[in-house]
C-alpha cells in the first residue's frame, strides 16, 4: 500500500496536470488486486502478531515495574525482531524463492 500511495504522489508531482488521470489509470490497470489483497492480509497478520507480542511483554514489564522509556525501547526492538522472524518464516516456508534458471 505504501508503494502504491508513493507511486500516486510521485506521479502527481512529476506529470503535467492534464495527464494525471491518464497516469492514474495506467498505474491502476497494472495492479493485480488479488496480490494487493494477499499482501494486505499478510501485513495485518504480521501486525496482529506484533501487537499480541507487545501486549504480552508489556504486561510482564509492568508487573516488574520497569521504567516506561526502557519498556518502550525494548518493545520496539522486540517488535522489529518478531517482524523479521515472521518475514523470514514466510519467505522460507510459505513462499520459497524459486532458484531454478529461467527457461526462455
Amino acid at each position: 500500500m505504501l508503494f502504491l500511495i508513493s507511486s500516486f504522489c510521485a506521479g502527481a508531482l512529476t506529470t503535467p496536470r492534464n495527464d494525471l488521470i491518464g497516469e492514474a489509470r495506467a498505474l491502476l490497470s497494472g495492479v493485480a488486486f488479488k496480490d494487493v489483497l494477499r499482501a494486505m492480509l499478510r501485513c495485518s497478520f504480521f501486525l496482529a502478531c506484533i501487537r499480541a507480542w507487545s501486549q504480552w511483554r508489556g504486561y510482564q514489564e509492568l508487573k516488574r515495574q520497569r521504567h516506561p522509556a526502557l519498556m518502550v525501547s525494548n518493545l520496539l526492538m522486540e517488535g522489529l525482531m518478531v517482524l523479521f522472524a515472521l518475514k523470514l518464516l514466510w519467505i522460507s516456508i510459505l513462499d520459497p524463492i524459486n532458484l531454478r534458471a529461467a527457461s526462455l
